[in-house]
């Protein structure tokens, strides 16, 4: 949250997701709940257009990465 608050525009929202499948074998963990995630996102980025930014159609990630001005 802290990092949103001081540099938005270098935000990025990453994750793993589809996550693996590690509910078999000897040591059995079972996938997390994305829910969870989403709702402290939405906390920490409760404005739209931030939340945009930083999010999927990431204007962050498309100027971060050199491909400003191309469609998400």
């Amino acid at each position: 949250m802290a990092y949103i608050a001081v540099a938005p525009e270098r935000c990025l929202w990453a994750t793993n997701w589809p996550f693996p499948d590690i509910t078999t074998g000897e040591k059995k963990v079972p996938r997390p709940d994305t829910l969870p995630f989403l709702n402290l996102f939405g906390r920490w980025a409760p404005d739209e257009k931030l939340a945009r930014n930083i999010g999927v159609k990431s204007g962050n990630a498309l100027r971060l990465l050199g491909l400003a001005g191309t469609q998400p």
